[in-house]
Order: structure tokens, then sequence, then C-alpha cells
């Protein structure tokens, strides 16, 4: 086959339009790969990153291919432009960085081209810790806890994300796509929320929700937005244990 060309062309779609608008910017770092697929084999047939001004040519034998494309870390995808321009997003709208075009045909006869829109992603993070001396406050010392679940789901657009916190109690959700998010916490076996406490706000627990077995928090994120410091504190859960009894003799002790 004779060699053919696709001219990429990767943006900043900042305002999720799914077209280009000449005050918003190019994005370079977008690794494409033109790919073909027989069953389980995957072949890559050329590759390149998008340069300074977001641009970026293949060259390879005329045919159809996959594109696959990588966008630079905290980026997703915008919505469809609709159009086969190198200003309309042809791809579909994902907050993965990574992301499959099923079907790109390159010509002898000319150059084909693809756009790509991205927007900047957000993230959340913060620390799950155990209170040891139940004051409300994290202090030096006080160890995180591991595989507690904590989700943010979209009020709006339906997205739900979903981490558990690492042996050290950190937690990160990134790829989150702007907009109001409801973040829960959800309390594991054998620990309540700590108690509310004046002090800094990173040493504060967020949720003092006692006796709840979850805690939720209305979050509204901007493009590109890092939320950090979003601690919370756990307390060891106390048990009272006793037997209720009919005196029947009414002597006020359980007897024998």
């Amino acid at each position: 086959s004779h060699p053919a060309a696709l001219r990429v062309q990767a943006f900043e779609d900042s305002n999720n339009n799914g077209a280009w608008g000449t005050n918003e910017k190019k994005l370079p770092g977008a690794v494409i790969t033109l790919l073909t697929r027989e069953g389980s084999v995957v072949t890559a047939h050329a590759s390149g990153v998008t340069d300074a001004e977001g641009a970026l040519v293949l060259n390879a034998p005329a045919g159809e291919y996959i594109l696959r494309c990588e966008l630079p870390e905290d980026y997703g995808y915008s919505k469809p432009g609709g159009k086969d321009s190198l200003t309309s997003n042809m791809m579909e709208d994902h907050v993965e960085r990574t992301q499959e075009l099923a079907s790109v045909v390159l010509s002898e006869a000319g150059e084909a081209q693809v756009g790509i829109g991205a927007m900047k992603m957000a993230t959340l993070t913060g620390t799950v810790w155990q209170d040891d001396n139940a004051d409300g406050l994290w202090q030096d010392g006080e160890p995180g806890v591991a595989n507690v679940r904590v989700t943010a789901e979209g009020v709006r657009n339906g997205l739900v994300y979903e981490t558990l916190t690492d042996a050290d109690g950190r937690f990160e959700i990134d790829q989150i796509r702007n907009g109001t998010y409801d973040v829960t916490y959800y309390v594991p076996d054998g620990y309540v929320f700590t108690f509310k406490a004046n002090g800094p706000q990173q040493r504060r627990s967020l949720m003092t929700t006692e006796a709840e077995r979850t805690g939720n928090d209305r979050v509204i994120f901007e493009k590109g937005e890092t939320i950090d410091e979003q601690n919370v504190g756990f307390v060891k859960e106390c048990v009272v244990e006793g037997v209720c009894f009919l005196d029947a003799n009414h002597n006020g002790y359980m007897d024998e």
C-alpha cells in the first residue's frame, strides 16, 4: 500500500461545546497511535505526541485504522462536536484519559483529519485517621485508617467515583468532571465519627455525625481544581452490654 497521512489537532475545550474556539488553548502531550486489531492481536502502525501547538501528523499505509488517544494527566474528553474537522471533537464525552476511535480511514487521495477536544479534570484528596484521644483534632502520631470507602456522586451529571483509603488512610479521587457532587464517607465496623472540635481546618474532622454510618458533604468542583485536606476522624466504637430480667421477688437482684 502507498503511504497516507493523518493530521491530528488536540485542543482544550474549556466550555465543553465540542469545538475549538479562538480563545481556547491547543493541547500538547497527547499520545496518538494508529492500530489494527485481528482477534486478540493488536498491531501499532504509527505513533506520536502532539506538539506545543497540539498538532501531529502520522504517516501509514492507506487503510482503515483504530485511533487510540491518551491525553495528558488530569485531562478528560469534552462532548463530541459532530463534525469531521480539526476544530471539532471527534471523540466521545469521557472522563478517562485513554479512548479509541473505532474507524479512521487513510486514503492516498488526501489527508485524513481528526480533532480531539479535552477538558481539565478535578481532584479530591484527604486522609481518614483514628482519633485516639477523641478530641476531634488530628494529632501527630495518630494513625490513618485503611480501606475506608469514599464515593463522589454527581448531583446532575450522574457520574459516580469510588475509592478506598490506603494503608496510611490517604485517598485520592481524580479525573472528576467539573460540577456539584455529594461526597460520602462510609464508617467501617468498630468505629464511629469523631467529635466536633475547634482548631485549624486541616486538623478538624470534616464529618462529626455521631452514631451515623455514613457522612455526606456537597462539593462543587471547578475545571482543573484540586480540593485537598478533606480529612475525616474516627474513634473506636464503645459497646455497652447488659441483661434485662424480671425481678419476680422484687429484691432488686437477678437471682440464680
